[in-house]
């Protein structure tokens, strides 16, 4: 009887190895084995190695960065009694409108006391303010002057070309300025003042006082074209208005404006296809130019003055801009 066991036959499922375990194949005496082992996941082929770094020690760690507490701005501190912003007070004083004042202040040419003042700065009305070294009057005697300007001169104090100025033309010992401008090719009515509270209220866009031209064109304006104007014109700044637009002879118009963007009457009427060759204005409110020659000037009367200020008080109008015309 054979007791001898049959060999067995390998199965024909291969073992599985477990979750982790790699198969690794020996060789043995007699047949192929497998060996399991346990291994981790094999790194890529092009993966580069991991280079741990160091925690640095408490002593080798760099201290805290403390910033300070920004302290708070608290409540507003109400102005000193009985002071005023400096550029208004250099308008009162007749060195120049406020607008002015602001830019002297802006490019350091304003002090008091040797020291420089800025923007916003408040003094007494009655402290001493230096404008290039040399001391604004405290007390002045206001000036309201008219003039006609005529075309070649420019509407400012002084000229860096050397172009004559409107300033010039009057030679007055006070500081006078003019307030509003009109271009170099334009001529007529301008007025000119060292009351710098009186020029801010004239130019201020709130009024919208009426400015009333005396315009000459090419060629002679047809019925659509000033039909057209007295539709308005878009601008670039809004949509420009004519009042009273009206003809007074061949090729000349008459017209009424409430707003003073810079170039309007020339800008409005090349929309419309006509060239302005002559822009003269006759009127400013209640002031009239009148007979006044071209390069002469006079004195505002106490009525003029005091109409033009009731006119302006009366006349709250819509914003505008001041600028050129």
């Amino acid at each position: 009887m054979n007791l001898r066991r049959p060999p067995q036959r390998p199965s024909a499922r291969p073992r599985r190895a477990p979750a982790g375990v790699v198969a690794r194949p020996t060789r043995g005496p007699g047949r192929a084995l497998t060996a399991l082992t346990k291994r981790g996941p094999e790194p890529h082929p092009k993966a580069r190695p991991v280079q741990r770094r160091e925690r640095p020690t408490a002593a080798a760690r760099p201290a805290p960065t403390i910033r300070p507490r920004r302290p708070s701005a608290g409540p507003a501190v109400p102005p000193a009694k009985g002071t005023a912003k400096v550029h208004k007070i250099l308008a009162e004083r007749g060195v120049a409108s406020r607008r002015h004042a602001e830019e002297l202040i802006a490019a350091g040419r304003v002090t008091s006391r040797g020291r420089p003042v800025r923007i916003g700065d408040r003094l007494m009305p009655d402290a001493p303010v230096e404008v290039d070294g040399a001391a604004a009057a405290t007390a002045v005697a206001h000036r309201y002057v008219m003039l006609n300007k005529p075309t070649g001169v420019v509407s400012t104090a002084r000229d860096e070309r050397g172009r004559a100025t409107v300033v010039a033309l009057v030679g007055a010992r006070e500081r006078l300025y003019p307030v509003g401008r009109l271009d170099s090719d334009s001529e007529g009515l301008l007025l000119l003042t060292n009351d710098g509270a009186w020029a801010e209220r004239v130019l201020h866009p709130r009024f919208g006082h009426e400015r009333e031209y005396e315009v000459d064109v090419e060629p002679a304006p047809t019925s659509a074209q000033l039909s057209a104007l007295g539709r308005g014109v878009d601008l670039e700044e809004g949509r420009g208005e004519l009042f009273g637009l009206r003809v007074v002879g061949n090729g000349r118009v008459r017209l009424v404006l409430r707003t003073g963007w810079k170039r309007q009457v020339r800008r409005m009427f090349a929309a419309v296809g006509l060239r302005v060759t002559r822009l003269r204005r006759v009127r400013m409110g209640p002031v009239v130019l009148g007979s006044l020659a071209p390069g002469k000037w006079r004195e505002l009367t106490a009525r003029e003055v005091r109409e033009l200020n009731v006119h302006l008080a009366s006349q709250p109008g819509k914003p505008t801009r001041k600028g050129k015309r």
